[in-house]
């Protein structure tokens, strides 16, 4: 299952993958939908979301080494801007080599239209900006995904991660 932002304390499920092995993903779309035809999501790379959360501990740190007090704040991590579902879909056809074949169903009750967040405090307060695009979020979850077939039950994984995204702020290479 992937899984978008939305800039509140949950995240918005907009296409499920069956647990049966089948290879049709189906598509549960609200009414009224975007222009594409299917629901807005934010998605971000958990690299991307894991150096925000770093970020922001950084942050939290020093400025409570430098007031003497304790401080807790809010930050929204994501790109800001939307991508269909059907986008969606291609970019993880293009990062496969497959054609995903989809059952387009009915909407769920409480699906938004769209829904993203608003990084701006994130990247005014922390420095913080999502580095990793569609395309490349869709590259390393199918390079996890390949390499780990049975998810965490495996020991180990049945490949170093030798293609692993680079940690480390805006200077990280957006390119497979």
């Amino acid at each position: 299952m992937l899984t978008a932002a939305t800039g509140a304390d949950t995240a918005t499920r907009c296409w499920d993958a069956p647990g049966d092995g089948a290879t049709t993903v189906r598509l549960l779309l609200p009414r009224p939908v975007s222009c594409a035809g299917t629901p807005i999501r934010d998605y971000i790379h958990v690299v991307d979301v894991a150096r925000g959360h770093i970020d922001a501990l950084t942050w939290m740190t020093k400025t409570a080494a430098a007031t003497g007090k304790g401080v807790l704040d809010r930050f929204n991590f994501g790109t800001g801007r939307g991508t269909t579902v059907f986008e969606l879909v291609s970019a993880m056809e293009k990062a496969s080599g497959l054609k995903v074949k989809m059952d387009v169903g009915p909407r769920r009750s409480g699906d938004l239209v769209q829904s993203y967040c608003d990084p701006a405090k994130a990247e005014k307060v922390l420095g913080w900006k999502a580095v990793y695009d569609i395309d490349r979020i869709c590259e390393d979850a199918w390079r996890w995904q390949s390499r780990n077939p049975r998810g965490y039950e495996d020991d180990a994984p049945a490949a170093a991660s030798a293609a692993a995204p680079a940690v480390g702020g805006a200077a990280a290479s957006t390119t497979a």
